[in-house]
């Protein structure tokens, strides 16, 4: 069960200590086989905690599983609140490189 002195944003975040974050992946093209890779470094400050991103993945009108891009960079609050406030500054560079946790 998760504690309780840590169901705000606030303590989540001064628990979490990094400097950087390095997240790798690795896949297939589907275009030519080929492997593909990317990294992406993250920062301390590119956290934001109390948020979770959009699901892409949707069902049609004839119940087809479809991909929405425009949904790729969109967050919303964790179930039951909590989320850090998001300014305008902070929705402008979380909608590029956020790491949420």
């Amino acid at each position: 069960k998760w504690p309780v002195d840590l169901c705000s944003a606030k303590a989540v975040r001064k628990c979490v200590r990094f400097d950087q974050l390095i997240v790798s992946l690795s896949g297939t093209s589907n275009v030519d086989a080929n492997s593909v890779y990317a990294h992406k470094i993250y920062n301390y400050s590119d956290l934001c905690v109390g948020y979770n991103f959009c699901n892409v993945l949707l069902h049609d009108e004839n119940g087809c599983l479809i991909a929405e891009p425009s949904l790729l960079d969109m967050v919303q609050e964790q179930e039951g609140g909590g989320g850090e406030p998001l300014n305008e500054e902070k929705s402008r560079h979380y909608s590029k490189d956020i790491m949420i946790l």
